[in-house]
């Protein structure tokens, strides 16, 4: 095997290149095994028409309880009823959080309302008795 000096410059003469000497010779012998039969993957994600998946909305029951624990009472209370219907509905596969999210909501709100009208009260019964206030004076 003879290597060119420049090896930008075309070969002179017609023989066909030396195969690299790692090259293994081609085994025309040796038959390939049958590839097995090409079948489409799934779509995940994509809904047909008519279709949902069964967990397409379960982020109403997730917004419930996230929006309870965080004190925000009423959009826990909404989402956790539009997550229960969907769970009915066969749209959402997590009722535990929608109902946690609907409870969680609902004491949140019973305790809201009690600590405003126990504030309003005891702002009502300072106004009426200035006295309540240790060292008030009156003029």
């Amino acid at each position: 095997m003879t290597y060119q000096s420049d090896p930008f410059q075309p070969q002179t003469d017609n023989a066909a290149p030396e195969p690299w000497p790692s090259q293994p010779a081609a085994a025309a012998d040796v038959a390939a095994p049958p590839q097995p039969a090409y079948t489409a993957p799934a779509a995940e994600g994509f809904a047909t028409a008519g279709w949902s998946r069964p967990d397409a909305k379960n982020w109403m029951g997730i917004t419930a309880l996230v929006t309870s624990l965080l004190g925000f009472s009423i959009v826990g209370i909404v989402f956790g009823h539009l997550g229960r219907s969907a769970v009915r509905k066969g749209e959402a596969s997590n009722p535990g959080m929608a109902l946690a999210g609907l409870i969680i909501g609902y004491i949140f709100l019973i305790l809201g309302v009690i600590v405003t009208i126990a504030y309003f009260a005891l702002f009502a019964a300072v106004i009426s008795d200035p006295t309540l206030i240790e060292g008030a004076t009156t003029a």
